[in-house]
């Protein structure tokens, strides 16, 4: 016999689709079956009128669609692999960026100098030390590219010392998709005369 479904599975796509600025489009037929039709932002471009994100057919080839994308180098040090899988997840889109997360300050310092990141997502309570003494000592090891907190508490007084660390920003987890990409559109685009945007 045929089993139905209860449709939940639809509604779940379309709400995920929605939180990543898609849109889903479906069409019907009798006898013929369904179409589903799933366009995403494509990763740094722009709609036609300049304003918001140009939506691609997911799965539809970009390749040759224009110059090389410029790739920007992230390191995310963070030791919950819940957490590196998520921002993997979040990020495995973006082919303007190059992801790299170990787990420890240790590996952060031994590893920064060589990546040159561009920026730098640093979680605060590591298993070896904490975000904001990691942040200083990548500070005198010459790494001064703008640097993202990256913490559970966001209680006015962590923001605080966050900033008296020399953050440049705070990022919340669970991280929200949101305000994600808004910070990695903030400090990772190029303005003009190439100094990046300040406060």
């Amino acid at each position: 016999g045929t089993i139905e479904g209860t449709g939940i599975g639809l509604v779940l796509v379309r709400r995920l689709v929605e939180l990543m600025d898609g849109t889903l489009d479906v069409s019907s037929h009798a006898a013929q079956g369904s179409t589903f039709r799933l366009c995403l932002p494509r990763a740094g471009a722009t709609g036609p009128d300049g304003g918001g994100p140009a939506l691609t057919p997911a799965g539809d080839a970009v390749a040759g669609a224009g110059p090389a994308v410029e790739r920007h180098r992230v390191l995310y040090v963070e030791d919950n692999e819940a957490n590196q899988r998520l921002l993997s997840r979040l990020l495995a889109r973006r082919s303007d960026i190059e992801l790299r997360i170990v787990p420890t300050a240790r590996e952060a310092l031994l590893l920064a100098p060589a990546f040159q990141p561009a920026l730098l997502l640093l979680d605060i309570q590591l298993p070896d030390g904490d975000g904001n003494a990691l942040l200083c000592d990548l500070r005198a090891q010459g790494v001064s590219v703008p640097a993202v907190a990256v913490s559970a508490n966001a209680m006015p007084r962590d923001i605080e010392r966050a900033r008296a660390a020399g953050f440049d920003d705070c990022l919340t987890k669970p991280f929200k998709l949101r305000a994600l990409l808004a910070m990695l559109e903030r400090y990772l685009r190029t303005p003009p005369g190439g100094e990046r945007p300040n406060g």
